[in-house]
């Protein structure tokens, strides 16, 4: 028996290198020039505009501003910019009584992002891992979640094609039962998943992944995914599949 763990419905709709603490420090309290880096890569991170937060992995770089809309998805072997100049899409919104609502940043600090949205009454905590070879994003918390139909994390359009043969690429992978993804993990260009009341807000998680376009079966296969439902591991197990380029996952009773 196999269940396809891609069958659900789509949706709707920093590298910290190891500088003295008193760098840091300065960098965080500039008075003017506000920009938050997260990762754990091994260069030195480079500061972007005012009001802006970085997340970087080892390939590629993602950038929110203070309001909470994307920025860039940038390549760092080559510092292209995937992210259209005149997009316009928020890193985390809310459906709340048929209405959406993008989240603003609030607060930053030691993995944890916090964010308002606008006057819903609601607000969010998302967990911030940076890997060698990709990001993570978990909702830890969600305040006032009655009437909240779905929470969408990501809501990314790139300038890709999402074809193999491309030398930079990009996907975001569900890395839980409760994290709905809206594109088959694989060659996309675009990054969106979600979670609902149904299936539990808290803990939901995703990863992002950018790289060159030939290694990115490579790195989707290096992510290990944590499904504890629809059944125990005893039962049988979650294993990622590849064909024609795209990774998928299925569980094996």
């Amino acid at each position: 028996m196999a269940w396809s763990r891609m069958s659900h419905p789509a949706a709707t709709t920093g590298c910290f290198n190891k500088q003295p603490v008193a760098v840091l420090h300065a960098l965080w309290f500039a008075a003017l020039s506000v920009v938050w880096v997260v990762g754990l890569g091994t260069q030195a991170a480079t500061l972007a505009t005012e009001g802006e937060l970085v997340f970087q992995a080892e390939a590629f770089r993602y950038v929110i501003g203070r309001d909470g809309a994307n920025r860039h998805f940038i390549d760092r072997r080559t510092g292209a910019d995937h992210y259209p100049g005149a997009a316009t899409s928020s890193f985390a919104t809310i459906n709340k009584q048929g209405r959406q609502y993008p989240g603003a940043v609030t607060h930053y600090r030691e993995g944890k992002l916090t964010l308002q949205f606008g006057d819903s009454g609601s607000a969010a905590v998302i967990g911030v891992d940076s890997r060698r070879g990709y990001l993570a994003f978990e909702v830890l918390e969600l305040s006032n979640p009655a009437d909240i139909t779905d929470l969408s994390l990501l809501n990314l359009k790139l300038d890709l094609k999402g074809e193999p043969g491309e030398p930079f690429a990009a996907c975001a992978v569900e890395l839980n039962i409760q994290t709905f993804n809206s594109t088959i993990p694989g060659y996309n260009n675009r990054l969106h998943v979600y979670c609902n009341p149904k299936d539990g807000f808290l803990g939901a998680k995703v990863a992002v992944i950018g790289c060159p376009g030939p290694d990115l079966q490579s790195k989707s296969s290096a992510i290990t995914p944590s499904f504890h439902k629809p059944t125990s591991a005893a039962h049988g197990r979650w294993t990622p599949q590849s064909r024609g380029g795209l990774i998928s996952l299925r569980w094996a009773a």
